[in-house]
């Protein structure tokens, strides 16, 4: 019996503790005019969207380690030889004996060519072309001759030769567009050949 009194009294001391502060939440609600809404109410004002919430993001995509998607040459040296000359013959000889100045022309091939003479792959892919093989690069020109009263002219036919040497070096080009150097180097050697058209003037 003295059990249950003392139990009876804890739960009444209980309620009258928590009386006051439920009393003091409504008056405070009521005062600053706050109602809680109900879940119907709540999905109805917010249509289901929760405004604070954080969206979830997506995982940032993996990065793919970039990959070789294929080999290059580029020159990084050239040398350009002065140009010699081989032989001459003459070409045309004018003679103009009059009192007025004569001109003359005639039209000609100078008969240009390039071959590869030496130099491996990278050479050869660099500047397309094949070691051994001889390429054309032959144009037609004009070549005109003014002479003076009373001279004579001789044009001169020179065989020329001119030497080229390269440097290529291999790069690796990547799949996100870098390129990177392997290392490999390969040098050659173009021999050009033409002809060039030069006068000489003498009084007669």
């Amino acid at each position: 019996m003295k059990r249950v009194t003392l139990w009876s009294l804890s739960t009444l001391l209980l309620m009258l503790l928590a009386s006051p502060v439920q009393s003091a939440a409504t008056s405070r609600q009521a005062a600053e005019g706050l109602a809680p809404l109900a879940a119907a109410e709540l999905s109805a004002v917010t249509a289901g969207v929760c405004l604070k919430c954080d969206e979830p993001t997506d995982p940032p995509p993996k990065k793919t380690k970039p990959r070789i998607q294929t080999y290059i040459w580029e020159a990084v040296s050239s040398k350009h030889n002065a140009p010699t000359e081989l032989r001459h013959e003459l070409a045309r000889d004018y003679v103009n004996s009059g009192a007025a100045t004569a001109r003359y022309s005639f039209t000609y091939n100078d008969e240009c060519s390039h071959v590869l003479t030496s130099g491996g792959v990278g050479v050869s892919t660099g500047l397309n072309l094949n070691v051994g093989t001889v390429y054309t690069c032959a144009m037609q020109d004009n070549y005109e001759v003014v002479v003076p009263a009373r001279t004579r002219a001789k044009v001169y036919r020179a065989f020329m030769r001119q030497i080229a040497s390269y440097t290529f070096a291999e790069y690796a080009v990547y799949t996100d567009g870098s390129t990177v150097a392997t290392g490999a180097r390969d040098s050659g050697i173009v021999e050009t050949r033409y002809l060039r058209y030069n006068t000489i003037f003498s009084p007669l």
